[in-house]
């Protein structure tokens, strides 16, 4: 090759629009050809690059939003594998409450999915908000004493029990005798339960002090006390905003149609990369939590799963950039 067809990092970076992270990693795994300079740093091949990136350039809208579910769905599908080809023991609380939470949070990944396939991707931002609060639960379970958390999180089962009898009573869906009969009922079996973990040693360990959520935080609190503040900003809060509550903000899309006179009961076709984001972080951040909590011996299985996804998400972002579109963003 001639000088003029290696390229910097820095010239590489403003060429393709990538960061210079990811270049490094793409270099680093194979990806991207490239030579060391005598003087230090290191150059990649643009024929290696711009091969990466044909994909990007000729991609057609529909072709993209394809691509980065699939990379989703890629996501899903190995991390199930991952956890499922030689399941953990779960011969402690601390190890089978994450993975039934971990379950669910991949039940409503499939779920999310057949959302985004179908074209139906602002119905998908309640699914994603939900899957971001289970992974906060599983984070919140297995940072510390992973027993006495998850023994709280089963123990919380009581104050939401009574909270929905008490409802049906003020309903008149159901008499006061009958309510206390079946919250006694399960009071005792709450207790025997509990009493057989204490003898254990093993007794609820909330994080916060407060009574409304299963932790004693609030939603804000807690993911500032698991270092998930950004989780909380860019997903958990947007999510909830415009997709878990029926306010302006989640139906602006549906707004703009009816102003155009193009409103139909029918899928948006809009960009998902803001909910793939969201997903795929819950799914690939818990699952490499929970190969450590497990021991599985899968690390850097685990982590090239996440990684794989944040590519996949990184070219969407590209692709947006390349063709002059704006992902779309709370």
């Amino acid at each position: 090759m001639s000088e003029d067809e290696w390229l910097t990092i820095d010239q590489a970076s403003d060429y393709s629009k990538l960061s210079r992270s990811t270049l490094y990693q793409w270099t680093k795994d194979g990806r991207l050809a490239y030579q060391d300079q005598s003087r230090g740093g290191r150059l990649v091949s643009r024929a290696g690059l711009d091969q990466i990136l044909s994909p990007v350039a000729h991609a057609s809208p529909e072709q993209a939003i394809e691509r980065l579910i699939a990379g989703y769905e890629r996501l899903l599908r190995e991390s199930y594998q991952l956890v499922t080809d030689n399941p953990p023991k779960l011969d402690a609380v601390g190890k089978w409450v994450p993975f039934a939470i971990y379950g669910h949070l991949l039940r409503n990944g499939r779920a999310l999915h057949q959302l985004l396939t179908t074209g139906y991707v602002e119905e998908g931002r309640a699914t994603a908000r939900v899957m971001m609060a289970a992974a906060l639960n599983v984070v919140a379970i297995v940072d510390a004493d992973s027993d006495g958390r998850a023994l709280q999180f089963l123990a919380y089962q009581r104050p939401l029990r009574r909270k929905a009898l008490d409802r049906l009573v003020a309903q008149g869906h159901l008499t006061q005798a009958r309510r206390d009969a079946i919250d006694a009922a399960e009071t005792d079996a709450e207790d025997k339960t509990l009493a057989g973990y204490a003898a254990a040693g093993i007794t609820p360990l909330p994080i916060g002090k407060g009574q409304s959520t299963w932790h004693g935080l609030n939603d804000p609190d807690l993911a500032i006390r698991m270092k998930a503040e950004r989780w909380y900003d860019i997903y958990y809060g947007p999510l909830s905003d415009m997709g878990a509550h029926a306010n302006i903000a989640s139906l602006t899309g549906i707004v703009s149609e009816m102003l155009t006179g193009s409103f139909a009961i029918g899928p948006s076709r809009t960009d998902p990369v803001h909910i793939v984001m969201a997903a795929s972080e819950a799914v690939g951040e818990v699952t490499c939590q929970l190969e450590r909590h497990f021991a599985l011996g899968k690390g850097a299985e685990a982590e090239a799963i996440h990684q794989r996804a944040q590519q996949s998400i990184l070219m969407h972002v590209h692709w947006s950039a390349f063709h002059g579109r704006v992902p779309a963003t709370p």
